[in-house]
């Protein structure tokens, strides 16, 4: 019982070390504390079991000591990240993100470790001195004795309601917790007649064909969200004039959305139009059930690229864009084999310049011949936000070195806008920028990176379709999502999208609801519809819902005060009660 009781007073110290002086500690009140204390206490009472029915005492020892390291570890990643480590994360820890991971080892972080291990060395130790060596107990009263320990916790964990949040649960419960099934998620997109006179307003239609023929430019942002933008109405310097100019002959849309807060999955969305789905991993898309977009280009005798910063590697990528059509897939390797003289490697990658030297090389390659589709994914954004070269901010906060991240990828936008315009082609090319995702500062106690929640810095996102030369500024309100991408694409280029494609052309006034999940942390699904967004954890069985127009900040939780709309959104989301019609829905979202 040594180990068992050592074990809970360590995990007790590194709850407390995670908690104190972190704005996430006590934000969410003390019922989460004391689920987590429940959870570490259940973990306790399993190593006290285990102790007791195997008479091991060297092996308790290793698996007390096992778990010890990880509590340690864990308390400098959950105060960093907002949650303990996950199967998830562990499958992400790449060598693409040494650069990330090393960012965090400062003294705090390490001064922190050492506390946890020595409270694990010292405790046991002062606990051999004080109590009865263990020989001496009876195995059949330690056993009887960790059962009934396991059986009381169990009924406290069932009376007190709720569940411990990513920040407060127990680090061996988060390891082990995601790997259990959730119920499928509806992917069916609903479209809700109430908002018909807004759509109408907002028609597109006479831009349908506005593009045939012409190249096509699409930009995927890395870790852009809409916040930190002047575009989007940031105060200050804007990080990215470049966007905010060429979207001053384009249409803006403010109400775009993410399907997934992860660069590699989202891939899933810009080019098959489907929804990642929970628990999905990138070798579970390998094959698409539909033909994809670059494919389909291809088909109609477009030249397609797609040239990434980073490295198709990481997490799985390779499988997402493989045998997607394109003739041409180059990532950082491939752009350092080429010779670019700009080409200086990171963990993460390459320069911007190189990858626009490399697609702008990869166009003249053709020699004239048109059209092409060019895909650029840069990686200027991600964390550690590291850039060549300074920028206009002062380097003094995350958020700052944020934003003259975004900046330099600006003028990677920037240069590749110019030499197209250089070869007199920009005003023959659609172009599309978004973001893949977003990236939270704490906007929300705990929110930090982009892959663990679903608030608006995590997956409202910039979008912006542009013809240069051609006057077609539009600011469009309704809800659009990048599953909408593809079909919007293939309208302003007059061809034909296929059936079983999930999103709809952008260009169709019917208003739209964009659904979004993730499962790096907690397991969530969430949607926007209109003025409501909806946020549903799969693990705790918890909603929230929020009015974005009289509460952009996504600070007042409604779920109780609108139980219909509430309990709604969750059946359409969960695919329970999949009869119920858009009526309903139409019916709560009057009152």
């Amino acid at each position: 019982m040594i180990q068992a009781g050592s074990l809970f007073v360590v995990l007790l110290v590194a709850r407390a070390l995670t908690i104190i002086g972190h704005e996430a500690g006590f934000a969410a009140g003390v019922q989460p504390i004391l689920h987590g204390v429940i959870e570490d206490a259940a973990i306790a009472a399993s190593l006290a079991l285990l102790d007791s029915t195997l008479r091991r005492p060297r092996l308790t020892w290793i698996v007390y000591a096992l778990l010890a390291a990880i509590a340690a570890i864990e308390v400098p990643v959950v105060r960093a990240l907002g949650t303990p480590l996950t199967p998830v994360m562990l499958r992400g820890a790449h060598v693409a993100l040494a650069d990330s991971i090393l960012s965090h080892v400062t003294f705090g972080a390490v001064l922190r470790i050492a506390t946890v291990v020595g409270v694990a060395v010292l405790v046991p130790l002062a606990w051999i001195r004080l109590c009865v060596p263990t020989a001496s107990r009876d195995p059949r009263r330690g056993l009887a004795a960790s059962v009934a320990l396991l059986l009381a916790i169990s009924a406290i964990g069932v009376v007190i309601p709720g569940a411990a949040p990513p920040f407060h649960k127990n680090s061996l419960v988060a390891l082990v917790g995601p790997l259990t099934n959730a119920p499928p998620v509806r992917a069916t997109i609903v479209r809700i007649s109430a908002r018909e006179a807004e759509g109408a307003a907002q028609d597109l239609g006479a831009l349908r064909g506005i593009a045939r023929g012409r190249n096509v430019l699409f930009v995927v942002l890395e870790s852009t969200g809409v916040a930190p933008l002047g575009l989007y109405g940031a105060a200050g310097e804007d990080p990215m004039p470049r966007l905010t100019s060429l979207a001053r002959d384009g249409l803006v849309f403010d109400a775009a959305y993410s399907t997934f807060p992860e660069s590699i999955r989202s891939q899933v969305a810009f080019w098959e139009s489907r929804h990642p789905r929970i628990g999905q991993m990138p070798h579970d898309l390998a094959d698409p059930p539909v033909s994809p977009l670059p494919e389909i280009l291809t088909r109609h005798g477009y030249r397609t690229a797609l040239v990434h910063a980073g490295h198709f590697d990481y997490l799985g990528m390779h499988d997402l864009v493989e045998g997607r059509g394109f003739h041409l897939l180059a990532d950082a390797d491939d752009i350092v084999r080429s010779g670019s003289d700009d080409a200086r490697a990171t963990s993460f990658g390459v320069t911007e310049e190189a990858a626009v030297d490399h697609i702008l090389a990869w166009i003249d390659s053709g020699e004239g011949a048109t059209p092409w589709f060019a895909v650029y994914l840069p990686i200027a954004g991600h964390h550690p936000y590291d850039t060549p070269r300074a920028g206009p901010f002062p380097a003094t906060s995350a958020q700052s070195q944020h934003r003259n991240a975004l900046r330099y990828a600006d003028d990677a936008l920037g240069a590749l806008l110019d030499g197209l315009a250089a070869r007199g082609v920009l005003d023959d090319t659609l172009v599309v920028v978004t973001g893949d995702h977003g990236e939270a500062f704490g906007e929300h106690p705990g929110n930090y990176g982009h892959t663990f929640q679903l608030f608006d810095e995590n997956v409202h996102v910039p979008l912006v379709i542009a013809l240069p030369g051609c006057n077609t500024a539009r600011r469009l309100s309704r809800v659009a999502s990048h599953v909408d991408l593809a079909p919007t694409v293939l309208d302003l280029l007059d061809i034909a999208a296929p059936n079983g494609w999930e999103g709809a052309s952008l260009l169709d006034p019917t208003p739209r609801i964009a659904l979004f999940a993730t499962d790096w942390s907690e397991r969530l699904i969430g949607l926007r519809d209109g003025r409501y967004k909806f946020i549903l954890s799969l693990d705790s069985d918890t909603a929230q819902l929020f009015d974005l127009d009289a509460d952009p900040g996504e600070t007042t939780d409604l779920a109780t005060r609108l139980p219909e709309i509430t309990a709604r959104y969750r059946r359409r989301l969960t695919g329970r009660d999949l009869a119920a019609d858009t009526s309903e829905i139409r019916h709560s979202a009057r009152r």
